[in-house]
């Protein structure tokens, strides 16, 4: 039977494990709500298809922009959680 500093050890594995599991599975939101943000401004911008509409098209980067930026950050988080477990545990 381990002892109670293993038994904190994997508890401690085990929700930096989970964090890294909801780190990873809000990137993979991030890209879908981008993806679709994308493919709403395409769809109206063309059955409109007047000059306007397509400048609306020129948010699309900052909004892909802030995405990216938020992937970063995450994958910034995962790494040091990584890094973490590697080191201490």
């Amino acid at each position: 039977m381990p002892d109670k500093e293993t038994e904190a050890l994997i508890a401690e594995y085990n929700a930096l494990r989970h964090e890294i599991s909801d780190h990873s599975r809000r990137q993979g939101q991030l890209i879908m709500l981008s993806t679709a943000i994308f493919s709403t401004s395409m769809m109206c911008t063309f059955m409109r298809s007047s000059k306007d509409a397509k400048r609306s098209l020129l948010l699309y980067p900052f909004v892909a922009m802030f995405a990216a930026e938020l992937c970063y950050d995450s994958g910034g988080s995962i790494q040091l959680i990584a890094q973490y477990i590697q080191e201490k545990i």
